[in-house]
């Protein structure tokens, strides 16, 4: 018999951790003689997620003829996704000594999944290397990415590079087209096929990896992890939220930190750092001042893995300086890395003319956006904003007029600072509103117009 909601063998939707439901079942006894339950406990509960039901109250015994008896059964799942079980009744009845049927419901999150961890890893690191980097409480098995201030940012000088896992807080849905690893050098790596090997999640530790087809060599690279309705989600469907803010370079004192996101489901993960094979010190130049760094490692094998033992095998030897010596004067490239794979707007696997069609349409959105809004941010008149520092009342700007006078604005629009005055409009969210459309809009088109050297790519779906 397959469980319904109907008969209640189908317990529902119940959230994880924290509600249960209970439901009542009755035995009735329409035989001659008197219906003996023969089993200790009289009602068992077997099957593949046993544990997440349990019987709260147990049937009498004997039930007479024409009487009945009725049991509890409690549904508190304990992970997400449909869980199923067997509730079995041994008696003495000639026709059906034992009697059983299945019963099941499903458990929702009401968690939202976020990411916890970013590390890479090269395939050809060596277990001293990775034993190093463990007891020094650098991560398990790869290199924790350290995050919270620039040092998100300061150039990883580790060779063979060709290894990216992500942490997540829970089990979630994941493949290997949810994430795109974009860079300088490298617009858009590829990775190792999946029946290759090339991806894998781990949802004991939450954890998913994917292999690239190349190692790294010195690139700056951006993630991008998809928190789209098909991307990165729980078992409840809840999306990954993703939401992260970057250093913007290395002497930033103050950056995100794990978990990611803000709290609320959706949001991608986009989150950036350094590769440069040699760079011992981490500023994004392999110079004299690595042959340094390498020079007073020199011999050491551990406790805790060197940045200048450059081919991982757990010590500073003549190998590395090898390695330093074909680096040198390498630097990381100028520029930023782009989310090639964002440009594909159908999703079809290829930058195409399809995709570029619909920026079209989306260009005389911008337009009409632009033509509305110049002219009413023009046309604010000065006001003289001031404030008590203690020492007396002084100018200060307005919030809207430092939104107005910022690089982003600016720079997107064509307007100097000077050029722009303003009233008295702290309050006026329409305008705030209106300010950060036009800033998106905008600089997304500057984007896409940069996405037409990726034309005829193909991109992760």
């Amino acid at each position: 018999m397959i469980p319904n909601s109907s008969d209640h063998t189908d317990f529902g939707d119940v959230a994880v951790s924290g509600a249960m439901v209970n439901r009542v079942f009755t035995i009735t006894n329409s035989g001659m003689g008197d219906l003996w339950l023969t089993n200790t406990p009289r009602v068992e509960v077997s099957g593949p997620h046993s544990d997440d039901f349990s019987v709260t109250i147990e049937p009498e015994s004997p039930v007479v003829t024409g009487g009945s008896t009725a049991f509890v059964v409690r549904f508190d799942p304990t992970a997400a996704g449909l869980r199923s079980a067997t509730l079995v009744i041994a008696n003495d009845d000639g026709d059906e000594s034992v009697y059983s049927f299945a019963i099941q419901g499903t458990g929702v999150s009401t968690s939202v999944p976020t990411v916890v961890g970013v590390a890479v890893k090269g395939t050809g690191w060596t277990e001293e290397f990775l034993d190093q980097i463990e007891m020094a409480g650098l991560g398990v098995d790869g290199y924790s990415i350290p995050v919270g201030s620039g040092e998100q940012l300061s150039a990883i000088p580790w060779q063979g590079i060709n290894q990216i896992a992500i942490m997540f807080n829970e089990d979630v849905l994941i493949t290997q087209g949810d994430l795109s690893v974009n860079g300088v050098a490298t617009a858009m790596y590829l990775f190792v096929p999946v029946a290759s090997g090339g991806f894998s999640y781990d949802p004991i530790i939450h954890t998913a990896t994917w292999t690239l087809a190349a190692p790294i060599s010195g690139d700056k690279l951006l993630l991008v992890l998809n928190s789209a309705t098909s991307g990165v989600r729980n078992e409840s469907g809840v999306q990954l939220d993703g939401e992260w803010d970057n250093p913007s370079d290395q002497t930033d004192s103050s950056s995100d930190t794990f978990p990611s996101g803000d709290g609320l489901s959706g949001g991608d993960f986009v989150f950036r750092f350094n590769v440069l094979a040699g760079d011992a010190n981490g500023n994004g130049d392999v110079a004299f001042q690595d042959f340094f760094e390498l020079q007073v490692a020199f011999g050491t094998s551990g406790p805790e893995p060197s940045k200048a033992d450059l081919d991982t095998d757990g010590e500073v030897d003549f190998q590395d300086f090898l390695i330093l010596q074909a680096q040198f004067r390498e630097q990381l490239p100028s520029g930023e890395p782009e989310d090639v794979a964002g440009l594909d707007r159908d999703r079809d696997g290829d930058i195409d003319f399809q995709d570029f069609l619909a920026l079209q349409i989306s260009f005389g959105d911008v337009d009409e956006l632009l033509n509305d809004a110049m002219p009413r941010i023009a046309s604010i008149r000065a006001h003289d904003h001031r404030a008590d520092n203690g020492e007396g009342w002084v100018p200060r700007r307005s919030r809207i007029e430092s939104k107005i006078a910022s690089p982003a604005f600016t720079k997107v629009v064509g307007l100097k600072p000077t050029e722009v005055v303003f009233e008295d409009v702290d309050t006026d969210w329409r305008l705030h509103n209106l300010i950060d459309e036009v800033t998106d809009a905008v600089i997304g088109r500057k984007r896409s117009l940069g996405g037409l050297g990726y034309f005829g790519t193909a991109v992760p779906v």
